[in-house]
């Protein structure tokens, strides 16, 4: 026999996970990964990038921004251009 409190903790997840739309997790797990801009918001893009040493750089489309990631040191430097 199944106890009533997870019976309940069950049918509340199901209830749960019912009520989101359609498409609205793969948004949700999209906007965790899109790196943005502290001031503007706007996603950061990637323009300049060093392939041969592995440095991904991002930066605000105004300039406002710049975000670099070094994989051999496993760290971001982040500095704000203006």
């Amino acid at each position: 026999m199944i106890n009533t409190e997870y019976t309940l903790i069950i049918h509340s997840i199901y209830i749960g996970i019912r009520g989101i739309k359609e498409g609205s997790v793969m948004k949700l797990l999209k906007r965790l990964f899109m790196d943005t801009c502290p001031t503007c918001k706007k996603v950061l893009e990637t323009k300049q990038s060093n392939f041969l040493k592995a440095i991904v750089i991002k930066t605000c489309p105004d300039n406002h921004y710049q975000k670099e990631f070094h994989p051999a040191l496993e760290s971001y430097i982040e500095s704000n251009l203006h």
